[in-house]
């Protein structure tokens, strides 16, 4: 339990260093202002995240070697990360976008910003979808489904490379939310 009191406070922290209106590690739009401060949270929340999923592991009685729920947690943190970071770029710049912009299909800021909280929540659901099915499945010893569920999981995988591949390209190009580090 002391991992996920860890957890949550690093959480916290995350918050309050990196997405605040008087933020210590990033100013305003992103870019970062005090490197140590900024890497060493992102390390914290990782440590942090992966004492848990050990934790969670041992709880539920999941198997060691089950590495691929693992993969699929990474995922979804990851996911989350880049919608807080996403939501924090279009609440500062919400008022400044406009309707046009997001429905024309012009490739601007504001639609980049969109579409980075569009991808970030569909890997946070596919993710977790994949891990909650994981986890049932544990629980049905009479499932003789493992070839099934590795043929889902490449195609779902599949689906979140591509659709990954695309949003890195838009997203982190220049005049894009993430094209500096530090802002997505």
């Amino acid at each position: 339990t002391l991992s996920v009191v860890c957890f949550g406070i690093w959480m916290a922290d995350l918050v309050l260093t990196m997405h605040s209106e008087e933020s210590w590690a990033v100013n305003r739009i992103g870019e970062i202002k005090m490197a140590n401060l900024y890497y060493f949270s992102w390390a914290s929340i990782l440590t942090a995240g992966l004492q848990v999923m050990s934790f969670g592991k041992a709880l539920f009685g999941i198997s060691k070697n089950d590495t691929m729920s693992i993969v699929w947690i990474g995922i979804c943190k990851v996911c989350f990360v880049i919608f807080g970071a996403g939501m924090h770029i279009w609440l500062n710049i919400s008022d400044k976008c406009d309707i046009n912009d997001l429905t024309t299909g012009a490739v601007t800021f504001c639609s980049r910003t969109v579409l980075a909280i569009i991808v970030s929540l569909t890997g946070m659901l596919v993710g977790g979808l994949v891990v909650l099915i994981r986890f049932f499945q544990a629980f049905i010893k009479s499932c003789q489904c493992d070839r099934v569920q590795a043929h889902i999981e490449i195609i779902l995988s599949s689906f979140l490379l591509l659709l990954f591949a695309a949003a890195v390209a838009l997203i982190t190009g220049i005049g894009g939310p993430g094209q500096s580090v530090g802002d997505l």
